[in-house]
């Protein structure tokens, strides 16, 4: 899921007024790249075990030929 949204100049000078040190910016930025980290930890886990599973496209290919000359339909 994407969340998009606009920064206005009045949202930055709400954050430097609420701290001025920038600890809350900074403190978002490190949760969203967490959160990132650990979404594409998960896919990247998936797409392993995916793979490890179904193969890789040249398999999937040598297969769908071998079922063709065979006799079978050979459909994807």
């Amino acid at each position: 899921m994407v969340f998009c949204f606009r920064i206005t100049n009045a949202d930055i000078q709400a954050f430097r007024i609420a701290n001025p040190k920038g600890q809350r910016i900074v403190n978002v930025a490190v949760t969203l790249i967490h959160q990132v980290d650990s979404a594409m930890g998960k896919y990247i886990k998936v797409l392993q075990d995916n793979f490890a599973k179904n193969g890789g496209l040249r398999e999937k290919m040598t297969k769908i030929r071998k079922e063709t000359r065979s006799g079978g339909d050979g459909g994807l």
